[in-house]
């Protein structure tokens, strides 16, 4: 196996990863395939880290050390010219990486009716790690005729430099394909997230079509 640790950053950048065990926070010292408290030896991050390997469109992997054999979930420290970028869960089952799509990613469901008009904005969530590639479409009323390059949209990933945490703003006054008693469905299309590429349903919303008494927008 090869490739399981997996990060999108900014391409022409020098990234490592160091494993720590959760268990007692010992660090994976691959010179001599040994847990060990960090320091041991006077040793740093340089002596444990696994170089990641720029692949190119803001996407970096890197190999799991396949001397480790206990089934667990470890914790991949990010490292960006040896200083700390970022952390990462990977499941280990002693051989391989764990692949688990649905934990990948969340969407925010129904996030309420909307005026004509109005601007509107949601998070969605990668889990620990940053989001690459594809784009947003907007869908109305169930069609398929979606806004392929959404007017009015602007998404802004890893918000507030917040690793996974992304934000999306809409303008519904950006467009008349935005109008009164209508359903629209937010799909991020294509999105690459730990190497797998993914269709996600990151928001539903829609204007001025919940009107009716006693209901309560995304109850």
């Amino acid at each position: 196996m090869s490739n399981e640790i997996r990060t999108g950053f900014t391409s022409g950048n020098t990234l490592t990863a160091v494993i720590r065990r959760k268990s007692d926070f010992f660090v994976w010292y691959p010179a001599a395939n040994v847990w060990e408290a960090f320091g041991t030896g006077a040793r740093t991050n340089a002596d444990y880290d696994i170089a990641l390997v720029d692949k190119g469109g803001d996407w970096y992997v890197g190999d799991f050390d396949a001397d480790i054999t206990d089934p667990l979930m470890y914790d991949v420290i990010l490292l960006i010219g040896g200083v700390f970028a970022g952390i990462q869960g990977l499941e280990w089952n002693g051989s391989s990486r764990e692949e688990n799509t649905k934990q990948l990613a969340t969407g925010r469901g129904y996030i309420g009716d909307f005026k004509v008009n109005d601007t509107l904005s949601f998070t969605w969530e990668s889990g620990m790690i940053t989001a690459s590639g594809g784009s947003i479409r907007v869908y109305k009323d169930g069609n398929t005729s979606e806004v392929t390059v959404p007017t009015g949209v602007t998404e802004t990933l890893d918000f507030d430099s917040i690793t996974g945490k992304h934000k999306v703003e809409i303008d519904l006054s950006a467009n008349t394909f935005y109008s009164k008693k209508s359903d629209y469905t937010v799909i991020r299309k294509d999105v690459v997230i730990f190497g797998q590429t993914l269709d996600l349903v990151i928001a539903e919303f829609s204007i001025e079509h919940r009107t009716r008494r006693g209901f309560v927008p995304g109850g």
